[in-house]
């Protein structure tokens, strides 16, 4: 991926980065398909959209133009000047660091946590942490379910989780680690919606609230488009004590 074709991508959607954040990410996708020949990280397919498939999608809750509705009750929310100057995120099942490396990138003030069980996938993002100086990241090698049990619990003002599991299984596994007022971003397709609804009943037991979601469109270097959906989840209340429960009993018996 080139500074041309990431810059061209990221104004399609009327964004821009600093020079600096556009090189490290260039960097890191280098890196990434340089991983890629070795270990399963990303579809060979989707090497030549980085730009447009990963990283756009990524970067969605920072987008300056909503392509739905005049604006969305939770547009920019990473990039809210109510927010404290260092927020804390964390990324669950962050596999190749989407979104999570990718928004610690173009936010240098977020304090971002990758977490994922798969130690071959945390030792890469050590190496491109390292490598680019990301000062502001940190990663885990860890499981989300067991990560809600420790000191880490409702620490975090934010969460974020890309094709990682259903909307239900997401509301246990983030929402216990966020603290109350933080939000959980869940990145989903728009064809998800009846799976987010079904999710509401588990959000309200875990003391969280389902917000206005925000839909958007990515299109591929090849004019195809995909209709995506960032659904954010508050966390009004603390979280019962009893979850997250271990991940057997989530997936078989989701709330």
């Amino acid at each position: 991926m080139t500074a041309a074709e990431l810059n061209s991508a990221l104004a399609s959607v009327g964004m821009t980065l600093p020079i600096d954040a556009v090189d490290k990410l260039c960097a890191y996708a280098n890196m990434l398909v340089e991983q890629n020949r070795t270990m399963n990280l990303i579809g060979p397919a989707t090497e030549s959209e980085l730009a447009t498939r990963h990283f756009l999608d990524s970067l969605a809750p920072l987008w300056t133009e909503c392509s739905t509705r005049t604006k969305c009750s939770t547009w920019n929310i990473l990039s809210d000047t109510r927010c404290d100057n260092s927020p804390a995120l964390i990324d669950i099942g962050t596999g190749a660091g989407f979104p999570g490396m990718v928004l610690a990138i173009a936010l240098p003030r977020l304090r971002v946590t990758l977490c994922d069980s798969l130690a071959k996938r945390t030792a890469f993002l050590s190496r491109v942490a390292e490598t680019l100086d990301l000062q502001n990241v940190e990663v885990l090698t860890a499981r989300a379910e067991e990560l809600g049990h420790t000191g880490r619990r409702e620490s975090f003002d934010f969460a974020t989780a890309r094709a990682v599991t259903a909307t239900r299984a997401l509301c246990e596994l983030c929402l216990p680690l966020l603290r109350v007022g933080g939000t959980l971003l869940a990145y989903k397709t728009a064809r998800a919606a009846d799976e987010i609804a079904e999710a509401s009943n588990a959000a309200r037991k875990l003391g969280g609230a389902l917000l206005e979601p925000f839909d958007y469109t990515l299109v591929d270097s090849h004019g195809k488009q995909a209709v995506m959906r960032l659904q954010p989840i508050r966390k009004t209340a603390h979280t019962p004590p009893t979850y997250p429960r271990p991940w057997g009993k989530i997936k078989s018996n989701p709330l």
